[in-house]
This record gives C-alpha cells, sequence and structure tokens, in this order.
C-alpha cells in the first residue's frame, strides 16, 4: 500500500498558500473593490484574491494569479510579483498539473534568492521539492528539502519546520530509507504538537499509518489513520479530511473487507469529483478498480483503472504505477495476458523510476500473479524471489525493531507528557479547591454578617412598628381629646349665646339689645365653627367654605333676608384653613356682613353680597417668602359717604394696616378708631394675622385683607 507517498505530497501543498481560507464575506469586499477601475492596488487585491481562493475555488485561484502577474507588469512590486509566482505554482500543483508547478517554482526560488527572502525560499524549495515527489523524481527532491530544512532552522519559520520535517520524512520513506523516514515523522509529531499543528499531526500520523499498512498490520493502520482525519477535521480541512477517507478504504481492502471499504470508496470518490482534485480522483479510481477486482468485475476494473491511468499520464505520474498495476490484472481477469504481462512490467519500470521501494514490491507481485495466469510458472517464481530479496531489504528484523522502538519511545514521550498535564492540573485544582474553600469561608462570614444586620435590621423594624403604633394611638387618643374639646367649647358657647339670647329679650334700650345681640353672633360664629372641627376627621382643619357658607345662610335668617330675595356670590377658592387662620378670619367676615346687612341694603331694591377668599401671589419675590391669601367682602350699599362718620359706613376713612407683617398705620383719627367695638375688632384680628387691609368704595362699600399664609 504506497499510495501515501502521493497523498501526503499533494497535503503538504495545501500549506502553499501565505495564510488560511477568507471567508466569504471577505472575498466578496475584495472583488467588489477590483471591479473598480484599474489602479496601482489592482495587482495587490488580485493576488490577494488568488491567495483567499486557492483551497476553495482553485481554477479562479489560477485565474486571479495570472491576473495579478500580468498587472505587476504595469505596476512593478518584487513582494508581490514572489506571492504571485507562490499562488500561481500551487494552484497548478492542486489542479495536478506538475510540470507547470514545477516552472513555477523554480522561478519563484530564483526570485527569493534574488530578493534575499529567507522565509519564501524555505516555502519555494519545500513546494519544488514535493512536485517533483508528484512526478516521481524522489531521489531529485531529496536536497531541495534538506536544503529548505537547513534554511528553516530560525524561530520566525516555526510554523513551517514541522511540515518540512515531515515531508523529509516521506522522501526518506519512498526511497527505502525507512529508519530515517520513521525518525522524521516522529520529530514531525512533536514539533507539530508544540506548535498545535492540526494538519502536520494527521500528516505524520497518516505517514505512519502507511508503514503499519506495509507491515501486515492494517489495524493498527487504520487507528492511525483514524487519529489524522481526527485532526484534519479539527483543522477544518475537508480535502485532507477525505484523503484520509480514501487511505481508510484501501486499508480495508488490504485487510480483506471490501464491505467496509465500499461506502468510503464511493464518499471520497464523491468528494473528488466535487473539488476537482486530480490526485484525489486518481486514488479514488484505484481503489474502484481494486474493489471492482475483488468482485470479480473484471470490465468495471479495467474502467476505472484505465481513468486513473489518464489522470496520472495529463501530469501526476505518482500515481502512474498504481494505475499501471490495477490495470494490468483487470487486463489479466479479461483473458489479455500478454497486455496484461506488458502494463504489469510498465508498472514495475514506472515504480523503479519513481525511486520507490514500496511500489516496486506491490509491483513485482502483481506481476508474478499475471505470470502465473499466463501460465509461466518459472519466470513468476523469478520475479517473487527477487521481490523476497527487496522485501527482505525493506523490512529486515532490525527495521522492525527499530520501527517498535521509535514508536514505544513516542508513546511513552506522550503518555509522560500526558501524566505531567495530569500533574499540573491536579496541582491547580488543589490551588482552586483552597480557594473555593476560602472563597466558602468568606462566603459564610459575609452570611454571617448579612444575618446578624438582617437581625438587627428586624429588631429596628419591630421597635419602629411599634413607636409607630404608639404614636397612632397617641394620635388617635388625641384626636378623641381635640374632637372632646371642641364639642365642650361649643356647648358653652352654645349656652353663652342662649343666656345672650334671654339678656337681650329682657333689655328695653333698642342699642343694648342690638348691642348684645350683635355679640351673640359673633358667639355663634365661634360656635359654629367649633363644631365643625369636632365633627370633622380632621380636628386641626375645617372646610372654610361651607363654614362661610352656613354662616351667612345664618346671618340672612337673623336679619330677616330670603335667599330668592337675595345675590350672594361666595367664591372660596381656598377650601382648608388651619383654626389659628380660620377663627380670626370667620370673626372679621362676620363684623363685616353684619355690617352690611344692618347699614348697606336700605336703599336697594335687590341686596348683592360677594364674598371670595383666593390666593395670590407675594408682593414682594423672594426665598422664603410664604404665599397671600386674598379675602374680599363687597356689598351694592352706597359705600363710603362724604358726610358725617356713622359706624363704619358713616366715617370718611381709609385703614391701612401696613404693608409689611407687624406694622400696623391707619389715615383714621383715634378717636373715630376707638368709637366702634366693630371697628376695634377687625383691626385687633388684621394685626393678629399679620395681614394688611383697606375699605374702599366700588360699586358699594369693599374690604380687601391680604395676609402671609401658608398651604395646610
Amino acid at each position: 500500500m504506497v499510495i501515501i507517498s502521493s497523498i501526503s505530497g499533494w497535503l503538504a501543498t495545501t500549506e502553499l498558500a501565505f495564510g488560511q481560507v477568507a471567508e466569504l464575506r471577505r472575498i466578496d469586499s475584495l472583488r467588489t473593490l477590483y471591479s473598480r477601475p484599474v489602479g496601482p492596488r489592482h495587482a495587490e487585491l488580485a493576488i490577494r484574491l488568488s491567495d483567499a481562493l486557492l483551497y476553495s475555488h482553485v481554477t479562479q485561484a489560477r485565474d486571479y494569479a495570472l491576473q495579478g502577474l500580468a498587472l505587476l507588469k504595469r505596476f512593478p512590486n518584487d513582494t508581490l510579483h514572489l506571492i504571485a509566482i507562490n499562488n500561481l505554482a500551487g494552484a497548478y500543483s492542486t489542479m495536478g498539473q506538475t510540470h507547470r508547478a514545477d516552472s513555477c517554482f523554480k522561478v519563484g526560488v530564483q526570485l527569493a534568492k534574488t530578493q534575499h527572502n529567507n522565509d519564501k525560499l524555505v516555502r519555494m524549495l519545500m513546494n519544488l521539492a514535493l512536485t517533483y515527489v508528484d512526478e516521481g523524481r524522489n531521489a531529485e527532491a531529496l536536497p531541495m528539502m534538506r536544503e529548505a530544512l537547513a534554511r528553516a532552522a530560525g524561530p520566525e519559520q516555526d510554523d513551517i519546520r514541522p511540515l518540512i520535517v515531515n515531508n523529509l520524512g516521506m522522501l526518506y520513506d519512498n526511497l527505502g530509507n525507512y529508519g530515517q523516514a520513521l525518525s522524521h515523522y516522529h520529530r514531525a509529531l512533536r514539533e507539530a504538537d508544540r506548535q498545535n499543528d492540526q494538519n502536520v499531526m494527521g500528516l505524520a500520523e497518516g505517514n505512519i499509518a502507511n508503514i503499519y499498512s506495509q507491515l501486515d498490520n492494517p489495524q493498527r493502520a487504520i487507528q492511525m489513520l483514524r487519529k489524522a482525519a481526527g485532526h484534519f477535521m479539527a483543522s477544518n480541512d475537508p480535502q485532507s479530511t477525505n484523503l484520509c477517507r480514501l487511505m481508510i478504504a484501501g486499508n480495508y481492502l488490504d485487510m480483506n473487507r471490501p464491505d467496509s471499504a465500499q461506502p468510503l470508496a464511493n464518499w471520497g470518490l464523491r468528494e473528488a469529483r466535487k473539488t476537482n482534485m486530480q490526485t484525489q480522483l486518481a486514488m479514488a479510481h484505484v481503489l474502484m478498480a481494486r474493489l471492482c477486482l475483488v468482485k470479480r468485475q473484471a470490465l468495471q476494473a479495467e474502467r476505472h483503472a484505465r481513468q486513473a491511468l489518464a489522470l496520472a499520464r495529463q501530469e501526476n505520474e505518482g500515481m502512474l504505477a498504481q494505475s499501471l498495476m490495477y490495470l494490468a490484472k483487470a487486463t489479466s481477469a479479461l483473458g489479455r495476458k500478454d497486455v496484461a504481462i506488458g502494463q504489469a512490467r510498465d508498472a514495475v519500470m514506472a515504480a523503479f523510476q519513481a525511486h520507490n521501494k514500496n511500489e516496486r514490491r506491490e509491483a513485482n507481485t502483481i506481476l508474478a500473479e499475471v505470470l502465473e495466469d499466463a501460465g509461466q510458472p518459472a519466470e513468476a517464481l523469478a520475479v517473487r524471489k527477487a521481490n523476497e530479496a527487496l522485501s527482505d531489504s525493506l523490512y529486515t528484523a532490525g527495521f522492525r525493531d527499530q520501527f517498535s522502538y521509535l514508536q514505544v519511545t513516542y508513546e511513552t514521550e506522550k503518555k509522560e507528557q500526558r501524566i505531567a498535564f495530569l500533574d499540573r492540573e491536579n496541582e491547580l485544582r488543589k490551588w482552586q479547591l483552597r480557594w473555593l474553600v476560602a472563597g466558602l469561608l468568606l462566603v459564610v462570614g459575609l452570611l454571617a454578617v448579612v444575618w446578624a444586620l438582617y437581625r438587627l435590621k428586624q429588631r429596628d423594624a419591630r421597635r419602629i412598628q411599634r413607636q409607630k403604633e404608639q404614636i397612632e394611638r397617641q394620635s388617635d387618643q388625641l384626636t378623641l381629646l381635640m374632637r372632646e374639646l371642641h364639642h365642650r367649647v361649643k356647648n358653652n358657647l352654645q349656652i353663652v349665646s342662649s343666656l345672650l339670647s334671654l339678656q337681650s329679650g329682657r333689655l328695653t334700650d333698642q342699642q343694648a339689645r342690638a348691642a348684645v345681640r350683635e355679640g351673640q353672633s359673633r358667639v355663634e360664629a365661634m360656635s359654629m365653627l367649633h363644631q365643625r372641627l369636632y365633627t370633622n376627621d380632621d380636628v386641626t382643619a375645617i372646610n372654610f367654605s361651607n363654614y362661610v357658607t352656613d354662616l351667612v345662610e345664618n346671618l340672612m335668617t337673623t336679619y330677616g333676608y330670603r335667599p330668592d330675595d337675595f345675590d350672594l356670590t361666595l367664591d372660596i377658592t381656598q377650601q382648608r384653613l388651619d383654626t389659628d387662620t380660620a377663627i380670626p378670619l370667620g370673626l372679621i367676615i362676620n363684623e363685616l356682613i353684619t355690617n352690611s346687612f344692618k347699614y348697606a341694603y336700605r336703599t336697594v331694591d335687590r341686596p348683592a353680597l360677594t364674598v371670595r377668599l383666593e390666593t395670590i401671589d407675594p408682593p414682594i419675590l423672594g426665598a422664603g417668602r410664604p404665599a397671600q391669601l386674598r379675602l374680599t367682602v363687597q356689598d351694592n350699599g352706597p359705600g363710603l359717604p362724604d358726610g358725617h362718620p356713622s359706624l363704619f359706613r358713616t366715617e370718611a376713612m381709609l385703614v391701612d394696616m401696613g404693608t409689611l407683617p407687624g406694622e400696623v398705620t391707619a389715615t383714621v383719627p383715634p378717636a373715630i378708631r376707638s368709637k366702634t367695638f366693630g371697628m376695634q375688632l377687625v383691626q385687633s384680628l388684621t394685626k393678629q394675622l399679620r395681614a394688611t387691609c383697606q375699605f374702599r368704595s366700588g360699586n358699594g362699600l369693599v374690604f380687601q385683607l391680604d395676609m402671609p399664609f401658608h398651604f395646610v
């Protein structure tokens, strides 16, 4: 089984591009830029496109490389010229056109030497050597691969060195130096493992699998090939994976398990046709020819072998010996013995020219079988004896011991590396466990602190709840006491009002009786307010609108006015007032309305009264200035006359209680101010409220009071 030689050559050429496969979006972006008018960057774009498409669309990669070379004649660039040559050679190699790839790589080697570009020179030498391998020129390829390895000694070539070592091992394998081959394969495995190069690991394991196959251990070869396929799949390389698939199918045939080989061979042939990979196609047709021979389908075997031979003769001589071997077996099975003998001898010659001892051994075996079928036992025996000598030179006991030693050494190193890795993992886990324990202790400590804080918070919450309940109970008790207080004050005021009513009924002096009744109305005004306070839920404030409504209606009834005969306007926009404001303000309204009922409507056909309470902006804006509350009481009486005074209305006066709180000024002489109790009461209550007030005429008498006010 010597398919591995040409397989490894092709797999290695997949490393020709300087970079991995670009994503479709990047390719579309490059194509968009390339479609613009030709400029200095077009050569670079063409070469970058050829680089990106080399793995997926090799024909397009070749075309873009050729276009890039043509553009470089107009826009010279030595570095881009070298990359274009490399991409074009890689495309030809992938397409199986080895002679053209050979020519391109030779040009690339000369350019790299001229430019003193060691990195590109190393890659060019390796790829040129692989092209020689595809042409069966293993002896000529060996010094080139050695030179590439010698030039790849620097750290900048760490990525390519494992591949070169593997390819050098493949050359020693083809030339029959199996000790050197195995040493290089294992060295490639070690270096690729350090670099985590999945492709090279797959190549080296595939090459070792080939040796297992030649040592008549196909089961072990399949195990190695499966490992190689796993590496290729990890590197996202479907073409290399397909090659491993074909190799596994060949080993199944060596194990005489055609049923296991058939689906893999069919699958590999489909994938090779899809990608149009010439080497894979030739391999797949050889495998199909072998399967047909096992099933005694000689005609189909001949057809597949001839297709493989045609592909090999195009420019892929590496598969020439394999194609001729199985074509000879198929021809012999069809009864054309002489033709088959000639084809078998051609296969031996092709293997000899390729300096491939493995293929020579297999070709000699097939030649002996064909000679026996043709009735030439003497010649067949001579070929078998020569083949036995060749086999002895290939796989001596020393070689088998060396192979076993190297394999055991490598596996021992892998186990030691695994043990060292497990020791590091164990130590790391110990530290992780220590940190985990420390973290758990820290978490437990934090949880304890959080629990303690939570208990303290619960205790504080319970204490606050108890205090809140206590305050609510005290508030309820205080509210009950205040309600009881207002109730008793109302009752006492009601008693006083009743006493004043009884007393006024026994007086004969009209002025005294009027004075007592005025006092009674004042007492009733306060009584009504306290009644509203103890009947409301809030004992500190009242609905002032309802209070004023009840007060006016009560005075209208006292002075004999009916609602139908009276125009009453009540506009109380500030509904709620506290008791400290409501009591004096209610007494002022009582005095003013009483004055209007007594004096304003004697000569008026239809009495009218307006009471308005509203909030206004303060006269002096500034920080901390309270809002202003304005009380307006207006009747439609005669207003302020110019004649002699008579209580409020007969006094030509203007009272100004000051523009600032606490200041009281008046234009009325002191003798006039002290004559009426109502006037004195209004002045006193105005001062208590820290307000300003004034009287003026305007369609009747208008009283206006402005006071500072804080909202309830």
